[in-house]
């Protein structure tokens, strides 16, 4: 196949010639980009003719073609090549769409367009930069690298639109976000007697560089990506495809389709897991711009500020607890209780890992909109600004530009596969959700019968993030609010949704978090012990950062180590706590000093320890802010050491 697609472009030397512009150089960055890979059928009359990486797809009918994705102009050689090997004539394509408008979806149509004289369709918000060459694109408009030769759209598509070329049709949802204008189409396909449902998702990608906050080019591209989740989410799926061949793992679902597998793109869980990974993504890296306005900021920001780099501290410090140090690369037994250090290396853990053999379980994903939420109706801060401290009281924070705002949230529940309909099951709720990697562990970890098989509810957060957010509000709200909203408004819809029963045995139920997710979890079980007694938090945000103020606790979840705790009689609550040596430290506007994380994960400890709380806490070198390999290595202990000593009820 290869020699085949060699041959040809060796016959093609002066029409490839054409093509060798600086986009050439940005395609060297992957070479997988230009790699040619043997054309195949997919499923009825939709085909695979892109490089091994960048996917371009044939759509066949007795009236002429339909082709989606141009890629690079260097690409059109290639893409002539894989149809031609298919036995199709490159002349037939009568229509010519792309994902998007980058040059490696679109480099390529001038070319294609002028070779076939196939019409142009393209989404509005993507139409004006394809026919500037790249020049408008909000992001790599200035990008010598990233231009292409200008095209000349003959039809501007709107979102639900439908292309159709003889018995096919072909729907273009609008999914913004990683360009304006980027679509992600559907359609059916008919195999061995079956209709399938057929999407190719045009990126919910957040790019290296992207501003998602106070974007002057963009200014709504973060309401933009949340829409485009919503609608990827609410989209009927068999087949899963995209515009990379690494979106649907290409090459393993084609090595296995060529030992006979049937229908391996058939993959809706497949494309679940992508969505849940890709928003979850988009969500850290919102909450990073956000937070980053927080950091000497001057009264109200106009523009974000960098937080300074925080300074790698000594897990032996001077009054920090004492802790046991590990070797590298291992961490604490599942067993033991207290305080431990572990060391720079961080190795993903064995369960980490899909693993083939292994159970999966069902992950479920709905949305809930604020209009229907009696608890948190929904508000939000105006981007680019923040809050001056109070004149009479720097630890509290003035926000004068909260205000009343609407969010949709997304929800994933994950079943286990050993879970028995109708039983009684214990079960784990998540802050800043969905969280694939959480699903992932418990597979593994139920399958091994390490923890018990839990149901998984994993909550995405109102948007926003700190004082005056509605993020802010759900998770940094020294009350029982926000564990009252998962049991009246967020639980009683998964029981009836998904046909499953949830515990309400405090003894069953766990919460967990990252930074305020982590304030989050603490606080849910703080504050309503009778239904949470275990806790899992990375980062914990046991900072000063409540807002609206309370006088009842006036220092936020710095409350908690500073008093709370050690005031209070034990409740029974098992804590596992992790922080990083370079973790936040923001000596914001408030100059408080009650926004350093380690200190105040490292007095957590203390306080925990000094009142003979079960809690494991672990101090991480090498390690940020809810530290992406930290977790990667930890998870599946922490999960084991949680559920230590959970038996459970007769059903």
């Amino acid at each position: 196949m290869k020699a085949g697609v060699n041959s040809f472009l060796c016959s093609s030397v002066a029409f490839a010639a054409v093509f060798i512009t600086a986009s050439n150089l940005r395609a060297q960055v992957n070479p997988d980009w230009t790699e040619p890979f043997p054309p195949f059928r997919i499923a009825g009359n939709l085909y695979y003719v892109g490089s091994k990486d960048l996917a371009s797809y044939l759509i066949t009918t007795p009236q002429g073609h339909i082709l989606i994705n141009s890629d690079l102009e260097t690409s059109v050689p290639l893409i002539r090549a894989s149809v031609k090997k298919l036995r199709f004539k490159f002349g037939d394509i009568r229509i010519l769409l792309i994902s998007h408008a980058h040059w490696d979806h679109d480099g390529g149509s001038a070319a294609i367009k002028k070779l076939t004289g196939a019409t142009y369709m393209v989404m509005d918000g993507d139409a004006s930069v394809v026919e500037s060459g790249g020049k408008t694109d909000f992001h790599y408009g200035n990008q010598p690298a990233s231009l292409y030769p200008p095209t000349n759209v003959d039809r501007v598509l709107h979102d639900g639109d439908e292309v159709k070329l003889g018995s096919v049709t072909l729907v273009a949802h609008l999914t913004p976000g990683h360009t304006k204008g980027c679509t992600t189409w559907t359609m059916k396909v008919q195999e061995t007697g079956k209709i399938y449902d057929v999407v190719i998702v045009g990126s919910p990608n957040v790019n290296e560089g992207y501003k998602l906050v106070m974007n002057s080019s963009y200014p709504q591209i973060a309401s933009d990506y949340e829409r485009t989740f919503r609608v990827l989410q609410s989209l009927p799926v068999d087949i899963f495809l995209g515009a990379h061949g690494s979106y649907f793992d290409l090459q393993t679902k084609y090595a296995r389709l060529q030992e006979g597998a049937v229908a391996p793109f058939v993959d809706p869980a497949g494309y679940k897991r992508y969505i849940i990974d890709r928003e979850q993504a988009f969500r850290t890296e919102l909450a990073k711009q956000n937070s980053a306005l927080q950091s000497g900021a001057p009264p109200q920001a106009t523009s974000p500020t960098t937080r300074p780099t925080p300074p790698t501290r000594d897990p032996h410090t001077t009054g920090f607890v004492v802790a046991k140090e590990l070797p590298d690369g291992s961490v604490p037994s599942p067993d033991a209780d207290g305080s431990f250090i572990i060391g720079p290396t961080h190795t993903p853990a064995f369960e980490m890992v899909v693993h083939e053999g292994v159970p999966h379980g069902v992950v479920h994903i709905f949305t809930m909109s604020s209009a229907d939420s009696k608890i948190f109706p929904g508000i939000a801060r105006d981007s680019g600004t923040f809050g001056i401290p109070s004149p009479t009281d720097p630890a509290t924070l003035v926000v004068t530009t909260s205000h009343p705002a609407p969010y949709t949230r997304t929800v994933a529940v994950y079943v286990p596969a050993q879970y028995v309909a109708g039983t009684i099951a214990p079960f784990i709720v998540g802050a800043d959700g969905p969280d694939p990697s959480l699903f992932t562990t418990l597979d593994n970890l139920i399958a091994e019968k390490r923890v018990p098989a839990m149901i998984a509810i994993s909550i995405g957060n109102g948007s926003g993030d700190a004082q005056g957010s509605e993020r802010g509000l759900e998770y940094d709200t020294m009350s029982g609010r926000y564990a009252e909203f998962v049991e009246t408004e967020v639980l009683p819809l998964v029981e009836r949704q998904y046909n499953v029963k949830l515990t309400r045995n405090p003894e069953g139920r766990a919460t967990m978090g990252g930074s305020s997710g982590g304030s989050a979890a603490f606080i849910t079980a703080w504050y309503h012990p009778e239904l949470y007694h275990r806790v899992l938090a990375y980062s914990i945000t046991a900072v000063n950062q409540q807002w609206p103020h309370s006088n009842e606790t006036p220092h936020g979840a710095w409350e908690f180590h500073e008093r709370l705790i050690p005031n209070s009689p034990v409740k029974s609550i098992r804590v596992w706590m992790e922080v990083g040596d370079r973790d936040f430290l923001n000596p914001n506007v408030m100059r408080d000093d009650m926004h350093d994380w380690v200190v105040a994960s490292e007095n957590m400890a203390k306080v925990l320890a000094a009142k003979g709380y079960h809690y494991q806490f672990v101090f991480a070198r090498n390690a940020g802010h809810v530290d992406h390999g930290v977790k990667q290595q930890t998870l599946p202990e922490a999960l084991e050491w949680l559920w230590r000593g959970y038996a459970p009820q007769p059903q």
